[in-house]
């Protein structure tokens, strides 16, 4: 969440006010304003969404691979659990289309978006509809 969602989401945010910004005549945001919005929006929700937090308020947060083995029931790596609800956070990680020359090209991906220093000239984003998705 803190590497993917959050700071992805708010850098297409950012560059959306820029844009509209431009198109009404007024400045771009610059990139250094995009970074601490990236920032401030991490540090607000990493309090309230880390397993500490999670731990805290007195929820049990298990690592592992699961599989669900009857209702209510599910096995993590081969500890049966049992309980009424369950919040499976899966993650996820960035697919990079199997492009030819792509390899070479510099990327940023939604786990390396929050690095960068300068804002890159020009992006692309295949997108779930794009043709070279797998």
């Amino acid at each position: 969440m803190w590497t993917g969602c959050v700071p992805s989401k708010t850098l297409l945010s950012a560059v959306g006010s820029s844009a509209a910004g431009r198109t009404l005549g007024g400045r771009g945001t610059a990139f250094a304003e995009v970074r601490a919005r990236i920032s401030t929006a991490i540090t607000a929700i990493e309090p309230d969404d880390s397993p500490a937090a999670l731990e805290a308020v007195g929820e049990s947060v298990i690592t592992g691979t699961v599989r669900f083995t009857a209702t209510g029931e599910a096995d993590v790596g081969g500890r049966t659990i049992c309980s009424h609800q369950a919040l499976i956070a899966t993650g996820s990680a960035p697919l990079v289309p199997q492009i030819p020359g792509l390899e070479e090209a510099p990327m940023v991906t939604s786990e390396t978006v929050s690095d960068l220093e300068e804002l890159p000239q020009r992006s692309w984003d295949p997108g779930p509809a794009n043709p070279w998705r797998n």
